[in-house]
């Protein structure tokens, strides 16, 4: 490179001289630090971004092995499709309780849900609950009426004595 082309070294005037005074290297210091500490903030703050975004999707999802802790009661709910609505709040959740547990939690309850049922484990049916009788299947004409469950607002597709 031709001399004429360099640029002259950096130099910082101190305060009240007058008089420009030549770069150190602790003045290169500086600038490496202060581009550091810069880099370090943006990171941070993309890496706070993102915790938050994490947390609101995740959330309502327990972590692994806090299953246990995460809700300490449960509601059951019998809706029994003509305005009436049976209510059980503060059932002591247990962790791996299934829906037949819960409905078992309730008939101990003082004023006890009475059901009937056939079967154990995944091939558990629901006969009746208080004087509602399941009707069982029928032709896609008949109009029949049979009980259903869902558990958080899932729709349950197994046997009571499973889901969970």
């Amino acid at each position: 490179m031709p001399p004429e082309t360099l640029l002259p070294p950096a130099t910082h005037e101190p305060p009240g001289s007058g008089q420009p005074r030549p770069a150190t290297f602790l003045d290169g210091v500086e600038r490496v630090l202060l581009r550091i500490i810069l880099v370090a903030l943006v990171v941070l703050a993309l890496l706070l971004g993102f915790a938050a975004w994490h947390a609101r999707q995740q959330r309502g999802v327990p972590a692994i092995g806090a299953v246990a802790n995460a809700t300490t009661n449960i509601t059951l709910v019998i809706d029994y499709g003509d305005g009436v609505r049976k209510t059980f709040t503060d059932l002591a959740a247990i962790p791996g309780m299934t829906v037949h547990d819960a409905m078992t939690a309730a008939n101990a309850h003082t004023r006890p849900l009475a059901f009937t049922i056939t079967g154990s484990g995944d091939t558990i049916r629901l006969t009746s609950i208080d004087d509602v009788k399941d009707e069982g299947m029928g032709l896609p004409t008949e109009s029949k009426r049979n009980w259903q469950y869902w558990i958080d607002g899932t729709y349950g597709m197994t046997s009571i004595g499973v889901a969970k």
